[in-house]
């Protein structure tokens, strides 16, 4: 938990205002993180889920994208875990 809550706050300290993530939910399988702000939802959409997988990555925790849920001014993210340090 606390490798993912590192993440959440990288990903927010060189994205804002612009993207920034919250986290909703996590278990041994699973977590979703709520991303919001003013993103680019044309080009690079994506890029921002990328990016949070990389920081989490960077930190030991590899996630890979299972659902985007777009509610249009924000998007939950539920990523599987499939490996850790």
């Amino acid at each position: 938990m606390e490798k993912i809550e590192k993440a959440i706050e990288l990903f927010n300290r060189f994205r804002s205002p612009e993207a920034n993530a919250k986290l909703i939910s996590k278990d041994d399988e699973y977590v979703e993180v709520k991303f919001y702000g003013h993103m680019c939802l044309t080009c690079g959409y994506y890029d921002y889920f990328e990016d949070f997988r990389y920081e989490a990555l960077d930190l030991g925790v590899e996630l890979v994208i299972d659902e985007v849920r777009d509610y249009g001014d924000h998007a939950i993210v539920r990523f599987r875990i499939v490996g850790k340090d």
